[in-house]
C-alpha cells in the first residue's frame, strides 16, 4: 500500500503544478487587460475637442458668426421652420467652453446659444436665434478648425411688398377653394354640363394666370410653390369633367389641392396681415 501511494504522489504533484500554472496564466491575462481598460480609460479625455471661441461681427445686413475649436470641426447647417426661424448645427466629438448664450440684436440675427446637446460621445449644438428673412451660408474657416456662419437680411422685400402680397393671398386662396369646389360639383350627378364646364376652364385660366404674374416675397415662396400645384391639379381636374369613368379620381384630385390651399394659409398665417383667416 506504501508503494502505491508513493507511485502516485508525482501525478499528483505534476496536476498541482499545472493548475498553478494556469492560474498564474489567467491572473497575467487579467492583469493585462486591467492595464489596457486603465490605458484607454486614461486617454478618453484626449478623444475629443472643445468650442474655444465664438464670435459675432459684420453689419445689419450681413451678421458672421465665427467658431473655433482646439480640434477639426465639421458640421452642416439645419433649420427649423419655414421660413427659418433658427438655424442650428451639431459639432460631434466637441464639448462646449463658450457662452450659453450670446446676445446679438443685429441684423437677422437675435441670439447665438450653445450647449452640450450628447455627453457620450460629446456633441455641442450651435443655435442662432432669427427675427428676420434671412439667406444663410457655412462655410470653412481659415483654417479646418474653424468655421463660420454668414447670415444675411432680405432687403429684397420691403414690408409693403408683404402687405401687397397678404391682400393678394387672401384673394387668391379664396377664389381657389371656391373653383375647387365647383370643379368637384361638376362630377356630382354624372350630367356633363358643357356650359358650366367651359365658364369653370376659363376661370381655371384666368387664374393660372394671377398665380404666374405675381412674385412672392423670399419667404413666403414656399406658400406660393403650394398654391401653384393647387391650381395646376383644379385646372387639370377640370379639363377631364366630360369622362365620367374618372370621377373618383377628380374627387380626390381636388381634395388634395384643397389641402395644399389650407397648408399654405397655415404657413402663411405668421407672416401675413392678421385678418387672415385660417382653418
Amino acid at each position: 500500500m506504501a508503494a502505491d501511494r508513493t507511485s502516485r504522489l508525482p501525478m499528483a504533484i505534476s496536476m498541482t503544478r499545472s493548475a498553478t500554472c494556469g492560474v498564474a496564466l489567467a491572473l497575467s491575462v487579467w492583469c493585462e487587460s486591467s492595464v489596457s481598460v486603465n490605458e484607454a480609460n486614461a486617454q478618453e479625455p484626449f478623444l475629443h475637442g472643445a468650442l474655444i471661441r465664438l464670435t459675432v461681427g459684420g453689419t445689419p445686413n450681413q451678421v458672421v458668426v465665427e467658431l473655433a475649436s482646439n480640434e477639426i470641426l465639421q458640421s452642416r447647417i439645419q433649420t427649423v421652420g419655414i421660413p427659418p426661424t433658427r438655424l442650428f448645427l451639431d459639432l460631434p466629438n466637441i464639448v462646449p467652453e463658450v457662452p450659453e448664450v450670446t446676445e446679438v440684436n443685429l441684423g437677422a440675427v437675435q441670439r447665438v446659444r450653445v450647449a452640450l446637446n450628447r455627453s457620450h460621445p460629446p456633441v455641442t449644438r450651435v443655435v442662432v436665434d432669427l427675427d428676420n428673412a434671412t439667406t444663410y451660408a457655412l462655410e470653412q474657416g481659415p483654417t479646418p478648425h474653424e468655421l463660420r456662419i454668414t447670415v444675411e437680411a432680405d432687403t429684397s422685400q420691403s414690408p409693403r411688398d408683404i402687405d401687397k402680397y397678404s391682400a393678394w393671398f387672401s384673394r387668391v386662396t379664396q377664389n381657389l377653394v371656391h373653383l375647387l369646389e365647383q370643379t368637384a360639383e361638376m362630377h356630382l350627378d354624372g350630367v356633363s354640363r358643357e356650359i358650366d364646364n367651359q365658364r369653370i376652364q376659363l376661370e381655371w385660366d384666368v387664374l393660372q394666370q394671377d398665380l404666374r404674374n405675381i412674385n412672392p416675397p423670399l419667404t413666403l415662396k414656399p406658400v406660393h410653390a403650394l398654391l401653384m400645384t393647387a391650381g395646376s391639379i383644379g385646372r387639370a381636374s377640370a379639363g377631364t369633367a366630360e369622362n365620367h369613368f374618372v370621377a373618383t379620381d377628380v374627387q380626390s384630385a381636388v381634395a388634395g389641392a384643397t389641402m395644399l390651399v389650407l397648408q399654405a394659409k397655415q404657413i402663411a398665417a405668421s407672416q401675413l396681415i392678421d385678418g387672415l383667416e385660417v382653418p
